[in-house]
């Protein structure tokens, strides 16, 4: 946490920094990170040596998105005067 924000209750000053991190990323073997939900454990703040900010390790609940399904697009080879109404479909593997 910046020293910015430590006149802030340390709970909102982390949550900030916590959604500006993850939020609307994408995080490897997660997915899509979308806002925090709760945090579970927050241990105390310490701060470390020549940066001048606190630093927590804590354990939070994040809301997300993961694609289980990837769905792979069929295009038509016919010409364009044949191709139907409904255009491209997507097929199911």
């Amino acid at each position: 946490m910046k020293p910015s924000a430590f006149g802030l209750d340390p709970e909102d000053a982390l949550e900030a920094e916590v959604n500006n991190k993850y939020a609307n990323r994408v995080v490897f073997d997660v997915g899509l990170a979308i806002c925090l939900f709760d945090f579970l454990k927050i241990g105390d703040g310490l701060v470390h040596y020549g940066d001048g900010c606190y630093w927590y390790k804590g354990v939070f609940c994040y809301v997300g998105f993961k694609c289980f399904r990837v769905l792979q697009p069929q295009f038509s080879h016919e010409p364009l005067s044949d191709v139907p109404a409904r255009g491209v479909q997507t097929v199911h593997h």
